[in-house]
């Protein structure tokens, strides 16, 4: 049913995986969120456009004035210029830094996403008596995956999430453990 890990001294540990990833872009308030995401990047865009253009403009008429300014003139018009990058600049790490405003959103829309996949997660590892349980499409050192250990189609399930290709998934997955999971010793000495 599970992969059991370890020696031959009788440590071993329950394991599976699910996809996360999977999981959310199957959410109905997931989609929503990245809908509000897009809106939200789509404004701050369009924000960034108008004030380069504003500094291409202003840059522009410097460049076509700039004979015929006197030093001081010149002086003040290219600090100005300055002045607009260096707020060009900010804008760009207001929205989009690490700590910015996209960030930000993301978390406040996303975690309680996450959150609810999590607890889902949790509730099947505790009925399965699971001591791991790997995230796919966040593990990088995954480099296979037996689909008999894919509890994707159970986290789904708790989540009351369906779709089709969650039920292919959840009946290649659930083939490949009723086969494995019967015993070696049970086949051998079946109970009467």
């Amino acid at each position: 049913m599970t992969a059991w890990l370890g020696t031959g001294t009788g440590w071993a540990q329950r394991i599976a995986y699910v996809d996360v990833e999977h999981i959310m872009q199957r959410m109905p308030a997931y989609k929503s969120a990245m809908v509000q995401l897009e809106a939200f990047v789509k404004q701050w865009k369009a924000d960034l456009r108008s004030k380069q253009q504003e500094l291409e403009h202003l840059y522009q008429t410097y460049e076509a004035e700039k004979p015929l300014l006197t030093p001081a003139m010149r002086k003040q018009r290219e600090e100005k210029i300055q002045q607009k990058e260096q707020a060009l600049f900010q804008l760009k790490e207001k929205f989009f830094s690490e700590n910015g405003l996209l960030a930000q959103k993301q978390a406040e829309l996303l975690k309680p996403i996450q959150d609810r996949i999590y607890r889902a997660i949790q509730q099947l590892a505790n009925e399965e008596a699971l001591d791991m349980v790997f995230d796919k499409s966040a593990t990088p050192g995954l480099i296979f995956t037996n689909a008999k250990y894919d509890r994707t189609p159970e986290v789904m399930d708790i989540l009351g999430i369906t779709d089709e290709q969650n039920n292919k998934r959840e009946k290649s997955g659930r083939e490949k453990r009723d086969k494995t999971s019967e015993s070696p010793l049970k086949r051998i000495f079946p109970r009467e």
